[in-house]
């Protein structure tokens, strides 16, 4: 059967959980279908993943994934949706309704270190009125411990993932088990990086680390009070210097509190050597709404599209290659275009 321009293999080959136990197909997905309460086996059966797959299987659109639409009109290849199909292309699926699942999105917990203002209580104990942990440790050990002979990708989440004693467990039955060879990545905010995580992220031949990074110096420590962004910038530089075959990414995610400051932010991360312009990874945050970039005035908007230009002819004098900064350009219209939705 031929590929639909709907296709996508992640309902089929992928399983997010959230760090509250929400089941989703991938991280772009709107809504969960399913949770860590019901069985492996029963959610895979799950009627509304079963009726995404149909929709897919019928070349329709499909809700939940309107995020990727968005992203493959503007940028070739670069949606999540266009990640999937070349990680995991047909005919492994056949558009049928069979699971195999080959890729996990995983968070073992909310534990968190910090208390990021356009963060909740699902994403970091710091925000619970207890600081109450929610754990997914023993949902994952019970049932996706004995899949892992066929994952090939796993993402970790949080929470704060380098803080999270479930995930060196984890990392530590990879390694036992021979699974160094897998695709595995992270999601940090940047502020723990200890020996003992060093010494076993070395034993992991395909890595990427994507520290979050949504303001800089005095703005980054408003943003997530308590932080110390020299702290941040020493672990990056320690993570570049102890891991030097990992692939290492900045991902700012833009809202109304770091919109108006995003061309010196990256001009900060190029200038300093932190990270080159094919690092800078950014979406927009969809949630809370009140600090959407859809919240923004006119002029507001305005004024990022004529600073967005600005940017791009500054780094191009800068000797940054034409294809970089058009990359990097292409992306900064996505927002300009999620601005007007």
């Amino acid at each position: 059967m031929s590929k639909s321009k709907s296709y996508c293999p992640a309902p089929w080959c992928n399983l997010l959980i959230s760090p509250t136990g929400k089941i989703y197909t991938c991280y772009e997905s709107t809504s969960s279908y399913s949770s860590v309460d019901q069985n492996l086996n029963l959610m895979t059966k799950n009627s509304l993943l079963s009726s995404i797959k149909d929709l897919m299987i019928n070349n329709q659109e499909v809700e939940q994934c309107r995020f990727c639409t968005l992203k493959d009109s503007f940028l070739d290849n670069q949606s999540l949706r266009s990640e999937f199909l070349s990680n995991f292309p047909e005919p492994i699926y056949q558009l049928s309704h069979e699971q195999n699942i080959k890729s996990l999105d995983l968070s073992f917990s909310n534990l968190c270190n910090l208390k990021c203002i356009m963060c909740s209580s699902e994403y970091s104990s710091q925000w619970s009125q207890d600081k109450k942990v929610t754990s997914n440790a023993q949902y994952i050990k019970n049932n996706l411990y004995p899949l892992l002979s066929q994952i090939e990708r796993i993402h970790i989440a949080g929470g704060e993932p380098f803080i999270q004693h479930e995930v060196v467990d984890f990392l530590l039955h990879l390694i036992k088990t021979g699974n160094t060879h897998i695709n595995l990545s992270f999601n940090t905010n940047g502020t723990s990086y200890s020996t003992k995580l060093k010494d076993i992220l070395k034993m992991f031949n395909n890595l990427t680390i994507t520290v979050s990074i949504d303001g800089v110096g005095l703005h980054a420590e408003k943003i997530r009070p308590g932080v110390s962004w020299d702290r941040i910038e020493e672990n990056i530089l320690k993570i570049r210097n102890t891991l030097p075959h990992a692939k290492l990414i900045s991902y700012t995610t833009f809202s109304r509190i770091n919109i108006l400051y995003f061309d010196s932010l990256f001009l900060y991360l190029l200038d300093n050597s932190l990270f080159n312009v094919s690092e800078l990874a950014f979406h927009y945050l969809r949630y809370p709404e009140a600090l959407s970039v859809q919240t923004l005035t006119f002029e507001q908007k305005a004024d990022f599209k004529k600073r967005h230009l600005t940017l791009a002819k500054l780094l191009l004098s800068k000797g940054y290659t034409l294809s970089d900064v058009t990359n990097f350009s292409n992306r900064l219209r996505l927002i300009s275009r999620f601005m007007e939705l």
